[in-house]
């Protein structure tokens, strides 16, 4: 059930990946893989970040650095929402670094639907949006350095942003037509 007057509804990006695991596999192999699931999300998401940023040496020392640290370990371990919050983050950055890099809005419409599930796994990760939005203002992905800024940076930006946007929404919108599905309300993040 969606516990209607309840919190518990609100948080849908990780209630509906463990109801799919545990539907489909039995309840310890069910654990295990939708835990390992967003853990190896986030590793994976970690290393391409900070490859982007510092290169393949450090991305690799801080991704097995992070994927041995028992608090993340822990978080992404246990059934509460940290696990989803912190993969789909890393996972937000990740496909946005790539698709402001590659100019392909396809990514950055897939960063903003990870943008959606990170919101829609607890609210309180709203607070993440600004280290998240800092990374769209031109220059900030490499690409002047490389000579592929587009001519109007601004314009590109706004794009970017509307794709960004747009994933977030489309996440939120299909959230919605699960939880009326299942008997909830249509606004379940509220």
């Amino acid at each position: 059930t969606m516990f209607p007057p309840t919190y518990y509804g609100t948080r849908l990006a990780w209630i509906v990946p463990g109801y799919v695991a545990y539907h489909v596999f039995s309840p310890v192999a069910a654990a295990v893989i939708l835990h390992l699931t967003f853990y190896c999300t986030a590793v994976w998401s970690l290393y391409s970040i900070v490859r982007r940023i510092a290169g393949s040496s450090a991305a690799l020392f801080s991704a097995v650095a992070f994927g041995l640290y028992l608090p993340a370990i822990r978080a992404l371990g246990w059934d509460y929402v940290d696990g989803a919050v912190i993969a789909y983050t890393l996972l937000t950055l990740a496909l946005l670094m790539a698709g402001l890099e590659a100019n392909r809005r396809w990514l950055t419409l897939a960063s903003g639907v990870a943008a959606g599930a990170m919101l829609h796994s607890n609210i309180g990760a709203a607070f993440m949006f600004p280290s998240i939005l800092i990374w769209f203002p031109p220059g900030r992905t490499g690409l002047v350095e490389r000579g592929l800024q587009p001519a109007r940076p601004w314009r590109s930006l706004a794009m970017q942003l509307l794709w960004w946007g747009g994933g977030i929404v489309a996440c939120t919108a299909s959230l919605s037509i699960v939880s009326v599905s299942a008997g909830g309300n249509w606004d379940f993040f509220m």
